[in-house]
């Protein structure tokens, strides 16, 4: 199925018109204003040609006007959410159908169990295999189970893991690399980089030497809470803290590996880590997406208040520009859920996701509020007070927690 867009210019009439038709059928017709159009899709879908019918006249007769006009085709796509949150064993699937005639969603397909007991697993969608990949349990490093699913929810035989079981870990998908881990939990100060599943078309990846350079610690202990977004191959690790020291300072560098144009495991693994930037609010336990040339970053900052004055951050959404490799806020723009610490709040470990050309919405998160449970923008206006929605009017099933707030969320966005 492609969706045409045509639009024909007559002598008496401007005649725009959105169609969907199967290019199996070359031939319909479509009445308007008591007017008979015929269209004819050429063979190479990019022409169509139009004969306009008048009505017959007194003595029978009737005239035809042909105009054959160049369209515009693309194939159908579908955007796939899926999340699970904290103790729920559930992933719960959506999707947002594109068509001329708009977006439609999120649509609900329906929950699945997940196939093993887990507090929160990481998802991350694979999409050299077509499967979503489930992993592990980010509070319990002892959790070695890794699973492949379908978009359709069907789970399929998961083959040459190399998942080592980490607590605290993020995941992202690399083109070039494969399926990787980042740890910064359990390893005496240092941190991990590891593939565990690899890009299928390289030589075996062994259990041993499955290793690519270790982003940098800003501490000297374990170093947690930060998160990781993979674009066009180049991955961004950002924001965080390092548990030494007291009090926990929160962090707000921005690293970065480029794996462009990586096409072993050995090129791969002589990418470096660099630093390149700092957010305007450190921050803990976001949720990352891309947006318009930008990654948008929601999570856990600070609302301090001084001398009765409060600095709202924690209402921020912070973005970095990737034309310009500057970062900056949309301030003062979301709600930041309940405040559960003296000098600290925002929406730890929310979920995200865009609709090009559309919204951008923000869902669940510790703590978010159960009439704020999510919230959205239009793309080109996010310096505007996002809209809130309770979780009765949310479409989005499953985010209401024992106390009636929301908590962690882990999630996966991806289009098939």
């Amino acid at each position: 199925m492609v969706f045409v867009w045509i639009q024909i210019h007559l002598i008496t009439l401007v005649f725009a018109h959105k169609l969907t038709f199967n290019t199996e059928a070359d031939e319909f017709s479509v009445i308007y204003n008591s007017r008979q159009f015929n269209f004819n899709l050429q063979k190479n879908d990019s022409l169509v040609s139009v004969a306009e019918t008048t009505a017959p006249t007194m003595n029978g007769s009737s005239t035809t006007e042909v105009t054959t006009v160049e369209t515009t085709t693309r194939p159908t796509t579908t955007q796939y959410l899926m999340y699970t949150m904290m103790n729920s064993q559930t992933i719960y699937s959506y999707t947002f159908d594109f068509s001329l005639f708009g977006v439609f969603g999120p649509v609900k397909n329906g929950q699945i169990t997940i196939p093993y007991s887990t507090y929160l697993p990481a998802l991350v969608f694979n999409d050299q295999l077509g499967f979503l990949e489930i992993i592990g349990d980010t509070q319990s490093s002892r959790n070695y189970n890794h699973k492949w699913m379908t978009p359709a929810g069907k789970f399929r035989r998961q083959r040459g893991s190399l998942f080592n079981g980490d607590y605290d870990f993020e995941v992202c998908y690399s083109q070039n690399a494969g399926t990787l881990v980042f740890s910064g939990y359990g390893h005496s100060g240092a941190t991990q980089v590891y593939i565990i599943t690899q890009n299928s078309n390289w030589n075996q990846v062994e259990n041993s030497d499955k290793y690519l350079s270790s982003f940098q610690n800003p501490g000297n202990s374990h170093y947690i809470g930060f998160g990781v977004v993979e674009h066009d191959d180049m991955i961004y690790l950002m924001g965080g803290y390092s548990t030494s020291g007291s009090p926990i300072e929160v962090r707000n560098e921005i690293q970065v590996l480029n794996l462009k144009n990586s096409e072993s495991l050995q090129e791969s693994q002589t990418r470096q880590w660099s630093f390149m930037t700092s957010l305007k609010n450190a921050v803990y336990g976001p949720a990352v997406i891309y947006s318009n040339d930008q990654l948008l970053v929601v999570g856990e900052t600070e609302c301090i208040q001084y001398s009765q004055q409060y600095t709202y951050t924690c209402r921020d959404v912070q973005y970095l520009s990737l034309a310009s490799n500057t970062t900056g806020v949309h301030a003062g723009t979301i709600e930041y859920g309940n405040k559960h610490r003296d000098d600290e709040s925002g929406l730890a470990y929310p979920g995200m996701y865009h609709i090009p050309g559309g919204n951008v919405s923000i869902f669940g998160g510790a703590s978010a509020l159960d009439s704020c449970i999510q919230q959205t923008s239009l793309e080109t206006d996010l310096d505007s007070e996002w809209n809130c929605l309770s979780s009765s009017e949310s479409a989005l099933e499953g985010l209401k927690y024992f106390g009636g707030d929301s908590t962690n969320i882990r999630f996966s966005n991806f289009v098939v």
